[in-house]
């Protein structure tokens, strides 16, 4: 949402309005503020942030300080994904591939050293194994069981089989866990939402997935 310049007003408003990011923090100053997909931002933004996160405020489009220093500041960046897996992949040490992830941000110019070094940490996220989708599918399924039931009474029951087949079909190393939510939509949900509307399921009635469904 704020990958060009002129969306920095949107932040910080200017003479005549409001910002988004000032007024929420000016109102709720103890806050946690979360910046995600940092890479993609405007170079203008990321000195916007410089600024907050070194000297503790913001100057906001009608020149009132907006103060940042009870906020609690995370940042997420998919900037050099690629060295991770390829790190991950020859089973290097997590501290040296820290190391050369940062040296990486700097020397491709995504992220100043100025600014890196204005954070308190800097984690390294390795991407998810197949034994963790697997457990995030097992999470999934128990959402979606308690939401069946809650919402229309019906008992869902997936065997753990079933759960490794769609663990295994929904496994991607570079998207995460995004392509495992799209495989139970695909191969549960459709199949459920189908039986329930066609008045084959109801209330009270139990609906069991097995491997065998999981194609």
């Amino acid at each position: 949402e704020y990958q060009n310049k002129e969306d920095i007003y949107r932040f910080i408003g200017d003479a005549e309005g409001q910002g988004e990011l000032t007024t929420a923090v000016r109102e709720q100053p103890f806050s946690l503020l979360l910046f995600d997909e940092l890479e993609k931002a405007d170079k203008n933004i990321l000195n916007l942030f410089l600024q907050m996160l070194d000297e503790g405020f913001v100057t906001d489009g009608s020149g009132r300080k907006v103060l940042f220093k009870n906020t609690i500041i995370i940042a997420t960046s998919n900037a050099g994904a690629n060295l991770i897996r390829e790190s991950v992949k020859n089973s290097a040490d997590y501290e040296k591939t820290k190391e050369e992830l940062v040296e990486y941000l700097q020397k491709e110019n995504i992220y100043k050293p100025e600014f890196l070094n204005r954070f308190s940490g800097i984690i390294a996220f390795s991407p998810l194994s197949q034994e963790e989708i697997m457990q995030i599918a097992t999470l999934m399924i128990e959402n979606l069981r308690k939401t069946v039931l809650k919402n229309k009474g019906v008992k869902l029951e997936v065997s753990s089989d079933a759960i490794a087949s769609l663990s295994k079909l929904g496994f991607d190393p570079e998207m995460g866990a995004r392509p495992m939510a799209r495989m139970i939509e695909e191969k549960v949900e459709n199949l459920l939402a189908t039986k329930i509307l066609s008045g084959e399921l109801k209330k009270g009635d139990a609906f069991a997935v097995g491997a065998e469904d999981i194609k």
